[in-house]
């Protein structure tokens, strides 16, 4: 897991192109059958690349989430949002498997009728 730590606001402005590509890029998100993990310290925030291609893909897959979170799995402290960006797919939680086609999201956006008063 790639781990990226906040820079000041003053750093930041002299900041090259060269230097604001190399702190805030992510430049191989999407690697076959292997999650790719980058935790940003500016927005305390995980994103991950995963494409399943051959097998199935647990999110979890690579990472020391013990070393890394302090926890025993990864979402015990955090939660999660899936856009699918590749073809037709499946997330499966706690045994039940939703389809997702290609730009649908996970959990799916609410609608109108999905939204309680």
């Amino acid at each position: 897991m790639d781990i990226r730590y906040s820079c000041g606001p003053r750093d930041f402005s002299r900041y090259t192109t060269e230097e604001t590509r190399a702190e805030f890029l992510i430049e191989t998100l999407f690697t076959p059958d292997t999650v790719n993990a980058v935790y940003s310290h500016v927005d305390r925030m995980v994103t991950l690349g995963i494409m399943p291609v051959s097998d199935s893909v647990s999110i979890d897959k690579g990472i020391d989430v013990w070393h890394n979170f302090g926890t025993d799995y990864f979402l015990e402290r955090r939660e999660c949002g899936m856009f699918n960006v590749g073809g037709a797919g499946s997330v499966t939680v706690d045994g039940v498997v939703y389809e997702l086609g290609y730009k649908e999201s996970f959990p799916p956006r609410p609608t109108p009728a999905m939204r309680t008063s």
